[in-house]
């Protein structure tokens, strides 16, 4: 059983501990069918007895656990010490999504067919939970335009160019929950056990990605310095998967074409250093195809400003038809700022290389992006098109993330700020004090002027988006008043902003991210 889902199951035992728990509850908690919870319960019976601990069972009612609770902790700390060396370990995520990740990575990293029952005792599961996750691992890999084939009496297996799963592999391990770790046990923050599986599917080990941390670091100085720690990441798993994929006998083939245009490319003096690193330390001698596969991922991680100029009209182009996609979309002519723009080529001029070969580049802060700015994201995604038909190939989600930031940035500048009136009672001095606090602490407003009850206008009052008034009575009346004090403390400045900022986005809700 996997060591995360046995914790789960005893969290959710003890914190249930008075009463029975429906064995279908237990498994719909842990994701699996009833018969793989069932299974569990079974296999966990031997531990719960060494531990003094045993399980209570009614039929018709469910199971419920009995014993201590110093007991429970003592059991749990000791699975959670043994799972560093356990590859079904709470290292993993075992949720639905997690096993369709692992179980692609064991099928992309296999050269042999792997029978369902295999896959099955792997994770810990059912055949029946194996054959539903399986759904899940296709549709992931048609993305990369790799096949999932099943025959009866016959394993499972993919199909697909060398290149798109070196590519699928790089993407899975950069995204799996042990990157950020990974991260930091290559830059010597953070140590693991050396002989610890990093990822389940993949033969890879922490040893083996210091190692070759080591050569990569040794061998391109002075290239690493104009890349991020992500970059370096990324092109340290890209190329480890292409030296092991290599080392195994799967070679990628690249066309002639494709061949003639990298070698007009920069950077292949710098994998050539890595080549003769990788011989130095391995004994293993990379053809020039090789080199030249690892060259293109380097192109695709540079920044913007190290494209050659004649790729600039090539995105001048593409930003052209995605900001007009996007005005489209939206109803409202987005006419970028002069900043804006430049910020959307230097990010476009790198992802041309990326969206040619479907090349893969992190974005760790896409979950936020979509949860924050689903509008933005949508319009985006469905204007995907652009870069579809250009290039033969749909662009990633992170992509997709990192293209919304640049359109969140243009509705940004496009707001107009709100227009205020002040209706104070004070004399100068006070009212011109409270217009400071008030822009201080709103900034996104312009007050049109500071009237008093004498000479109120309510033309003024008319063309105003909202009214502040330190009067305990209105001159007019209507959602856009606000009431303020005479004295603004911070709480009362606090909820000030958070009326104005209702009435911002209710006047730019046509803009809205």
């Amino acid at each position: 059983m996997k060591t995360n889902r046995l914790t789960t199951l005893l969290d959710l035992l003890e914190r249930k501990k008075d009463s029975y728990v429906p064995v279908r509850l237990l498994a719909f908690h842990c994701d699996v069918s009833e018969k793989t919870l069932r299974n569990d319960l079974k296999a966990l019976e031997g531990a719960l007895q060494e531990a003094g601990l045993c399980l209570e069972k009614k039929t018709g009612q469910g199971v419920r656990l009995i014993g201590s609770s110093v007991n429970l902790q003592t059991l749990l700390d000791h699975l959670r010490h043994e799972a560093l060396g356990d590859p079904g370990s709470s290292l993993w995520d075992t949720s639905p999504q997690g096993r369709e990740r692992a179980l692609a990575l064991r099928l992309l990293s296999s050269s042999e067919e792997v029978r369902l029952y295999t896959l099955a005792q792997e994770l810990y599961v059912s055949t029946a939970t194996i054959q539903k996750d399986l759904e899940g691992v296709q549709t992931l890999l048609s993305r990369y335009r790799i096949s999932v084939h099943r025959a009866k009496n016959h394993g499972i297996r993919v199909e697909g160019r060398e290149r798109r799963i070196r590519h699928c592999l790089t993407d899975l391990i950069v995204n799996s929950q042990r990157m950020q770790e990974l991260t930091q046990m290559v830059l010597g923050n953070k140590t693991l056990p050396l002989k610890e599986p990093l990822v389940p599917g993949l033969s890879l080990r922490a040893e083996d990605v210091v190692r070759f941390g080591k050569t990569w670091r040794s061998a391109s100085k002075p290239f690493l310095k104009d890349l991020s720690v992500q970059s370096f990441m990324s092109l340290l798993i890209l190329s480890y998967v292409s030296f092991s994929r290599f080392r195994e006998g799967h070679e990628v083939t690249l066309s002639e074409e494709f061949i003639h245009w990298v070698q007009q490319e920069p950077y292949y003096e710098e994998v050539t250093h890595l080549a003769k690193a990788i011989e130095h330390d391995y004994g293993v001698r990379l053809p020039a195809v090789e080199l030249r596969f690892i060259q293109v991922y380097c192109i695709s991680q540079r920044k913007g400003s190290e494209q050659k100029k004649e790729e600039e009209k090539e995105a001048q182009d593409l930003a052209d038809a995605l900001i007009g996609a996007w005005s489209l979309a939206l109803g409202e002519d987005l006419s970028p700022s002069t900043a804006a723009r430049t910020a959307l080529l230097d990010h476009l001029l790198p992802s041309l290389t990326r969206f040619r070969h479907g090349i893969y580049l992190e974005n760790p802060l896409l979950g936020e992006i979509r949860a924050k700015y689903r509008r933005a994201y949508r319009i985006v995604y469905e204007g995907r098109h652009f870069i579809e038909a250009r290039y033969h190939t749909l662009p990633s989600e992170e992509e997709i993330g990192y293209l919304t930031l640049h359109l969140v940035r243009m509705l940004a500048d496009r707001q107009v700020p709100l227009q205020a009136l002040l209706i104070c009672d004070m004399g100068p001095g006070g009212c011109n004090l409270l217009k400071e606090q008030l822009l201080e602490t709103f900034p996104r407003m312009e007050v049109l002027a500071i009237q008093n009850p004498l000479t109120f206008q309510e033309e003024m009052a008319a063309r105003a988006d909202v009214i502040l008034t330190t009067l305990s009575w209105t001159l007019c009346r209507g959602g856009k008043v606000v009431p303020i004090g005479r004295i603004l403390t911070p709480a009362a400045l606090e909820e000030i902003k958070k009326r104005l900022s209702q009435v911002l986005v209710q006047k730019n809700q046509r803009i809205q991210p």
